[in-house]
């Protein structure tokens, strides 16, 4: 991929990603294709839906979003990355949920069933003391992803989450990741581009925001 090129791609991505705006597990095969000129994406639908009732204590896990069924290595790195936002769920302990292997992350139902159990029994162990204290809450934790731009040349994915355990008000969160198509690399401005060519982006950045958003 060209330098301008490159600027060219990562500086779409950022304006598409401007856009964005009981028991059960279900999955629909879907091909992606945002781009007239790129190449489909296979991606398998999938979402859990949990709940734990406790005493006066009820949590809520739902998960879901367009997980990669694809055999190469831009699949595999999209899945890697997903799973590795998962077992961050609970940002705010800063421990990871699971291990980040191969096998964890191979089976999209697998991938979230283990995510939704470990939410429930975190949830679990919090419930025990807060019944001992005749204490009555109530936690939601809501994941999705799915791709949010793609061309031939990159792939971006995105990922959100809301959770709440109590209080006024959850906290919600959200980050995108764009790849390389053909090696699966994770793109950043440190792999991307040269230092003289970041002022080249910013500056299309800007258009493309004010054509798209303020231009009348």
């Amino acid at each position: 991929m060209s330098q301008l090129n490159s600027t060219r791609a990562f500086a779409a991505a950022i304006i598409g990603l401007a856009t964005l705006s009981a028991c059960s597990n279900a999955h629909t095969a879907k091909s992606v294709d945002t781009d007239e000129t790129s190449e489909s994406f296979m991606t398998d639908s999938i979402h859990v839906n949990d709940t734990l009732v406790m005493g006066g204590c009820n949590a809520t896990a739902k998960i879901s979003g367009l997980y990669p069924t694809g055999d190469d290595c831009l699949s595999d790195s999209v899945r890697k990355w997903i799973a590795d936002r998962l077992r961050y769920g609970l940002s705010e302990t800063g421990t990871p949920l699971f291990e980040l292997h191969d096998g964890v992350y191979d089976n999209g139902d697998s991938l979230i069933r283990l995510e939704c159990d470990l939410l429930l029994a975190d949830a679990q162990q919090d419930f025990s003391s807060f019944i001992a204290d005749s204490i009555s809450v109530s936690y939601e934790y809501d994941f999705r992803f799915s791709p949010a731009y793609t061309t031939d040349s990159i792939l971006t994915y995105s990922f959100g989450s809301y959770v709440y355990l109590g209080g006024a008000h959850g906290g919600a969160t959200g980050c995108g990741q764009t790849f390389a198509r053909s090696t699966g690399d994770m793109l950043d401005s440190g792999n991307m581009f040269l230092p003289d060519s970041l002022p080249t982006l910013l500056s299309m950045v800007k258009n493309g925001l004010w054509n798209q958003y303020f231009k009348d």
